[in-house]
């Protein structure tokens, strides 16, 4: 919203003192990170917390700490793991589900126990992520988003962000729709930017 207001004024922010500035709660693509970082003339530091969590739980470094665009960052004060369906731990760049241990993670849900919330002492979150070779973590979608397709996992969000980086798209949604062979079939919709069709 503030990349397209901006645009659409044919301006730029007047304050150009910032440190950095954070994203959290949901997902931004690689893109609109570029052209917010080139907007405000400072790093856009992306980030990673649940309600469980109490607020921020992995997040990328400050320059010159490696930043990674896509990347929600490394786990702070906090054991996070990426495992399979049965609960076994993945390596690194594999798909999973996100668990996670710490001091800031809740341990019991009060009242009514959900029974798969927790896997050996770890939070289960039901997003779908991986993380690379330096702990970076990606979130890829929810458990409860993935679309399966012929057999094939596929995750929204991947094709969102695809989307999203050609320059003439401004919105990009991707769901499923029934299908008689595969089970379900991928779709994706797009707004265009102005003057690009």
């Amino acid at each position: 919203a503030m990349s397209d207001y901006y645009a659409g004024q044919n301006s730029r922010p007047s304050i150009r003192t910032l440190r950095c500035f954070r994203s959290s709660s949901a997902p931004l693509p690689p893109a609109s990170i570029a052209r917010l970082e080139e907007l405000y003339a400072a790093p856009l530091l992306e980030t990673y917390g649940l309600t469980e969590t109490a607020s921020t739980l992995c997040s990328n470094r400050l320059p010159p700490g490696k930043r990674k665009p896509g990347s929600v960052g490394q786990a702070i004060s906090a054991d996070l793991k990426i495992v399979d369906p049965e609960g076994r731990e993945l390596p690194a760049g594999q798909d999973g589900e996100v668990i996670l241990k710490g001091p800031g993670v809740i341990s019991e849900y009060v009242g009514t126990q959900p029974a798969d919330a927790f896997i050996d002492g770890y939070l289960r979150t039901g997003d779908i992520g991986r993380v690379d070779r330096d702990g970076y973590l990606y979130i890829v979608g929810r458990l409860k988003e993935v679309i399966k397709r012929g057999g094939h996992s596929v995750f929204p969000l991947e094709i969102d962000n695809a989307l999203l980086d050609h320059p003439a798209v401004a919105e990009a949604v991707t769901f499923s729709i029934p299908h008689p062979t595969l089970g379900e079939d991928v779709l994706a919709a797009i707004v265009p930017k102005p003057g690009s069709v």
